[in-house]
């Protein structure tokens, strides 16, 4: 079995699968913020380029040409243009209906907001569910090392779900250490992250 790890494209396919893998990734809080067309809205949003949601930051591992994997991460560029717009504008939230949505992405949105400038941040990772185990998430997270050695970064970082234990082990047997905790977050007391570093 060869995995091979490639840059996304933009084409509405690959946006699903982008969808379907942040939302894995993200521990649902994306569905939390969107409903149930959370997964239409990010794959809008990945179609469009400049921004930290984009096709642009996102690598994709396959085997036999079949997706089973996907990495989201970016360097101090897309980081200055991280924000919600492109989520906001994707699901055309405009109304009162936005509230909470707006509440709970800008209180996650100031937690990656104290990720400093000269790190290399990733912002989801997630394999398939019927390849796990088999190393995917490793060359993955590899590949990630590699840009971000290649983007001059200091330190590659990443929040993760407290409750993850599977996620947090794969990342300190990777060499990466806790950091800090997230705040409550409104609309989700009970839902806490993990910041990760590893210096390079």
């Amino acid at each position: 079995m060869t995995v091979t790890v490639r840059a996304a494209q933009p084409s509405p396919e690959e946006g699903e699968r982008f969808a379907e893998f942040f939302d894995v990734a993200a521990a649902g809080i994306v569905r939390q913020m969107l409903g149930r067309r959370s997964e239409q809205v990010m794959a809008a949003a990945y179609l469009s380029p400049g921004h930290d949601y984009s096709y642009q930051t996102v690598h994709f591992a396959e085997i036999d040409g079949q997706i089973v994997g996907m990495a989201s991460a970016y360097d101090s560029h897309y980081h200055a243009a991280s924000s919600l717009r492109p989520i906001l504008r994707a699901a055309g939230l405009r109304s009162i209906r936005a509230i909470p949505a707006v509440l709970v992405g800008w209180r996650v949105m100031s937690f990656v907001d104290t990720v400093p400038e000269s790190d290399f941040y990733l912002a989801a990772l997630a394999v398939d569910g019927t390849h796990r185990g088999e190393g995917i998430g490793t060359v993955l997270l590899e590949h990630t090392l590699d840009r971000a050695r290649s983007a001059g970064s200091e330190r590659i970082v990443l929040d993760v779900d407290s409750d993850n234990q599977g996620g947090r082990r794969l990342y300190e047997r990777w060499g990466m250490t806790v950091e800090a905790e997230s705040p409550s977050w409104p609309f989700m007391p009970s839902q806490r992250v993990l910041r990760m570093v590893k210096r390079l």
